[in-house]
C-alpha cells in the first residue's frame, strides 16, 4: 500500500511562489515589482501600472497574487513606459503572500525573488521620480538633494490656510503656497518654471527644479561670495538664505544651509 507524503508548510509556500512567479514572468515589458535604475545608481520599484505610465516607489510592500503584484505604500508620479529601456540585469526584490494561501491576520510570508531592471532612456523624463539622492554629494559634501517635478498650481477665490490664494502640489502632495500672484511669479522665475493655462483642474507647471540642503558651510560660503550667482531666501524651519545654481542640464538648483547649521549670519 502506497503511503502519501504530506507536504510541509514550507514546501507548499515554495510551490505557491513558483507557480505565481511562473505566470507573472509571462508578462512582457515593465511590471509592478520590477526595478527602475536611477542615474545615481539607486533603485526604485514600479508600484502602479497606468498602462502608458508606471508610478514608482523607494519602499513599500509588494503582494504577489496569481500572475500580478500589487504594492502598498507611498508612490511617486513615476515615468512614461515609452521612456524605459530594459537592461541586461536582474535584481532581487521582496514579495509576500498568505502562507498556504490562507488569508488571515499575521499569516504573511515573505520571499526574495528576481525581477527585471529598467532605466530611462537618454532624454527621457525622470521628473516624476520625486526624490533623487546623489550619494557622492551626501557622503563627501554632506549635501542632500531633492528633485521636484509633476507640479501643479491651483488658484482659490477665497484664501485657504494662512491666507493663501495659490497652492502648489507635487505628485499630488502639498508642496508650497503663495498669498498672491507676485510671490508665485517670483518663485517660478527663480526655478526656471513655466505654467500652462488653468483648465479647471489647476495649472500644470512645466519643468523640474532641485533643492540642496547642505551641512558643508565652506561649500556654501564659496557660493555666497560669488556675486554672479543669484540669491534668494526659502522657508525651511525659518527663513533661509539660498543661492541659485544652473546645472549642466539647465535645471535650476536652490542651495541653502541646513537648519542645523549657523545660517542666520548669512541672512
Amino acid at each position: 500500500m502506497e503511503t502519501l507524503v504530506k507536504k510541509t508548510t514550507e514546501e507548499i509556500n515554495a510551490e505557491i511562489l513558483r507557480e505565481r512567479m511562473e505566470i507573472y514572468n509571462k508578462k512582457e515589458s515593465a511590471r509592478v515589482g520590477d526595478f527602475l535604475k536611477l542615474p545615481n545608481g539607486d533603485y526604485h520599484r514600479f508600484s502602479y501600472n497606468w498602462g502608458d505610465q508606471l508610478q514608482t516607489s523607494s519602499g513599500g510592500s509588494y503582494y504577489l497574487s496569481v500572475g500580478s503584484i500589487s504594492m502598498g505604500g507611498s508612490l511617486d508620479s513615476g515615468v512614461k513606459r515609452d521612456d524605459l529601456i530594459q537592461l541586461d540585469e536582474m535584481r532581487e526584490g521582496e514579495v509576500w503572500f498568505f502562507s498556504r494561501n490562507e488569508a488571515r491576520a499575521h499569516n504573511g510570508v515573505y520571499f526574495k525573488t528576481h525581477f527585471r531592471v529598467f532605466e530611462v532612456k537618454k532624454g527621457g523624463d525622470l521628473s516624476g521620480v520625486r526624490i533623487v539622492l546623489t550619494k557622492s554629494w551626501f557622503d563627501e559634501m554632506r549635501n542632500y538633494c531633492n528633485q521636484y517635478g509633476y507640479l501643479r498650481a491651483y488658484t482659490h477665490e477665497e484664501p485657504v490656510g494662512c491666507g493663501y490664494k495659490i497652492t502648489v502640489t507635487c505628485g499630488g502632495s502639498s508642496h508650497t503656497a503663495f498669498r498672491n500672484g507676485q510671490e508665485f511669479s517670483k518663485w517660478l522665475a527663480e526655478r526656471g518654471l513655466t505654467t500652462t493655462i488653468d483648465n479647471g483642474v489647476g495649472m500644470k507647471i512645466e519643468g523640474i527644479y532641485r533643492v540642496v540642503s547642505t551641512m558643508n558651510i565652506q561649500y556654501f560660503e564659496s557660493l555666497i561670495v560669488d556675486k554672479s550667482l543669484p540669491r534668494t531666501t526659502i522657508q525651511c524651519n525659518g527663513q533661509m538664505p539660498a543661492v541659485i545654481l544652473t546645472g549642466d542640464d539647465g535645471v535650476k538648483t536652490i542651495v541653502h544651509l541646513n537648519p542645523n547649521t549657523d545660517y542666520r549670519k548669512y541672512l
